[in-house]
């Protein structure tokens, strides 16, 4: 499945994340399910949270907010200003997280589910271009970069 550089998508971005530098060397000597893991035991609860790919804005705002910092969630808007479809609500919750220290970034998973994951600003560029092709980005979130 992985080939080349996306090998070390998952291993780069969790050392971009802060992770420890023995946790990437193991992931990089892993296959891409355990890479996976790794990476999702690493970021759960406090860099990414995890989406299914059918989310709607509640689960979005219910598996977001315990990741988010208190002024991350001044920033947020109310949920009903917010679309309920979820490629929507989070390109409006990215756009409002614009003033804080972490940019948000939604990645593919190998599974049928989604990373929502929150970056040092100062890393987001290099974050994003390790992702590569494996970020989802739609028209809304295009426009308010």
């Amino acid at each position: 499945m992985l080939a080349g550089k996306a090998k070390s998508r998952l291993p780069d971005e969790m050392a971009l994340l802060g992770a420890p530098q023995d946790l990437v060397s193991r992931a990089r000597a892993e296959s891409d399910e355990a890479q996976e893991k790794l990476f999702i035991r690493f970021t759960q609860g406090k860099h990414a949270c995890m989406l299914d790919w059918r989310a709607t804005r509640e689960e979005i705002y219910e598996e977001l907010l315990p990741i988010l910092s208190e002024d991350e969630k001044r920033l947020l808007p109310p949920r009903e200003d917010v679309p309920e479809e979820a490629a929507a609500a989070i390109a409006r919750i990215g756009k409002a997280l614009r003033g804080s220290q972490r940019a948000l970034v939604r990645t593919e998973s190998l599974g049928d589910f989604s990373f929502l994951v929150l970056v040092p600003r100062e890393k987001e560029s290099e974050f994003i271009e390790c992702v590569g092709p494996w970020r989802i980005e739609d028209d809304e979130s295009k426009q308010w970069k």
